[in-house]
């Protein structure tokens, strides 16, 4: 509870309403303020302490020392009290570090109750508060990590020919995130794949692994796919990629090479961005690219697991940054 108190003469008040009656200069007076004023009071606390409002949350918080992070806690004065009471929260956020366990992202929606004399108390929201460190990538020896913020790329003395994935170090369990992952480098005959994994994915357990693959062992995996299309062994030109989306098939998730409309899936170039919302309660992967919007849903096995973004690259060298996680949390864009 907020409360304001005065003093005359320099002593401390107690009580809501209290006078003492030592000298009639002396007295003593406290005053509760309105309600609307109270809450004010301990929002605009929050807004100009942000750092300090995280302090009983440091001990779950992520500590890596390469993330660099972004508290957020908008002014007071943006919403009016007619829209607090009563409004609807934040949709909650939560993400941990695949290294050291701890919260990389934190949304929520602060309330507190009006008080009621006698009747059902009025919900007050302030203004959502988040807590996010900037998005990358697992170490892997099939990836370079380069320093760059976001960037992932295939290992440049790779000769292989062969998928491998890298995959975020960040496991959504609530919430949605979307995440932007634009395309640096895609060498002829250009192969890609953007999709997402649980943690039960065998990832990189054999060749050729990448989410949304059709192949054995490929399980709780799920995504969009271009590759060249081979005849005979040979390859064959860039104008007959194969372009596909789903899962291993072994799931229930069906591959399709199509829009529901029927227009054919869009192949990806160099300086495309996929947006890739996860959304791991409700079992869906929304992969967008150039305006067309692809959905999977994923099986009742695997809904309201953790989910990661997970991308496979082909060809050496070829390379992608997760720009979200410099642009759209506030931070430096590589």
């Amino acid at each position: 509870d907020a409360a304001a108190s005065s003093s005359a003469g320099g002593g401390h008040s107690s009580g809501d309403c209290e006078t003492s009656g030592a000298s009639p200069g002396r007295a003593r007076v406290r005053r509760a303020l309105p309600w609307e004023v109270s809450v004010l009071v301990g929002q605009q606390a929050v807004v100009e302490g942000g750092e300090e409002a995280l302090t009983p949350l440091r001990g779950v918080l992520c500590m890596c020392s390469s993330r660099p992070t972004r508290t957020s806690w908008p002014p007071a004065g943006r919403l009016s009290w007619g829209e607090q009471r009563g409004s609807r929260a934040a949709q909650p956020v939560h993400a941990l570090c695949s290294e050291c366990g701890g919260t990389t992202r934190l949304t929520c929606s602060p309330s507190v109750l009006e008080p009621a004399a006698g009747g059902p108390r009025s919900l007050w929201r302030l203004p959502p508060a988040s807590f996010c460190s900037a998005s990358g990538w697992k170490e892997s020896r099939h990836f370079h990590l380069d320093g760059r913020l976001g960037c992932v790329t295939r290992h440049r003395l790779s000769g292989f020919h062969s998928f491998r994935t890298a995959v975020a170090d960040e496991w959504l369990i609530r919430g949605e995130v979307e995440y932007a992952v634009r395309v640096d480098t895609l060498r002829e005959p250009c192969a890609i794949a953007v999709g997402a994994v649980t943690p039960a994915a065998l990832v990189n357990c054999d060749f050729g692994w990448a989410p949304g693959s059709a192949g054995v062992r490929r399980e709780h995996s799920w995504g969009y796919v271009m590759e060249e299309a081979r005849a005979d062994g040979e390859e064959a030109p860039p104008s007959t990629r194969a372009v596909s989306l789903g899962g291993s098939g072994t799931d229930g998730v069906k591959r399709v090479d199509a829009l529901p409309d029927g227009r054919p899936l869009p192949s990806a170039r160099r300086g495309d961005t996929f947006r890739v919302r996860l959304s791991p309660a409700s079992g869906r992967v929304e992969i967008t690219l150039r305006g067309a919007s692809m959905v999977l849903s994923l099986p009742a096995s695997d809904a309201g697991q953790p989910l990661a973004l997970a991308v496979g690259l082909k060809y050496a060298a070829d390379s992608v940054t997760l720009v979200s996680a410099a642009r759209e949390e506030g931070l430096p864009v590589p």
